[in-house]
């Protein structure tokens, strides 16, 4: 696992240690494919496909339920204005990281700071950063996730 899924893993952990619940809201869609791949072991992870509704019936049982539940929702892009998730957001807590944030938290000190400034500017998704940090070259973000 690179660094920055290490570094976004550990977050998502704490947040379902402290709440339960965690809505992962990636309005940026920047980490629609490997959101589920980031997830802590035991943790439920569900993510929207389609419809928000069919996402709030899937995990009707969790929030239902009796038990605390560990679970994050994951929802590329913004919720609706309706949001079928309110019940899961009062239950438990909104996340939001933006990619740029993360690559410079999760990047301080490994690599020179223009450096780390440039790929938080550039990469669009996360595949994107990590393939940049792998480059460890001055080349541009976007052409390295090409290539």
């Amino acid at each position: 696992m690179s660094r920055l899924r290490d570094h976004l893993t550990r977050e998502l952990a704490a947040k379902v240690q402290a709440y339960g619940v965690v809505v992962w809201d990636d309005a940026a869609a920047e980490y629609p494919q490997a959101a589920v791949s980031i997830a802590p072991d035991g943790v439920r992870f569900e993510a929207f496909a389609g419809s928000w509704f069919e996402l709030r019936r899937r995990i009707e049982d969790a929030i239902a339920g009796e038990e605390p539940p560990s679970l994050i929702i994951y929802g590329p892009g913004p919720p609706p204005a309706d949001d079928p998730l309110a019940e899961a957001r009062s239950a438990g807590t909104e996340f939001t990281r933006r990619l740029s944030t993360l690559v410079g938290q999760a990047m301080a000190g490994e690599l020179a700071d223009a450096r780390v400034r440039q790929i938080a500017s550039r990469a669009r998704t996360l595949e994107e950063a990590e393939a940049a940090i792998a480059g460890n070259g001055d080349g541009d973000v976007r052409l390295i996730a090409l290539l």
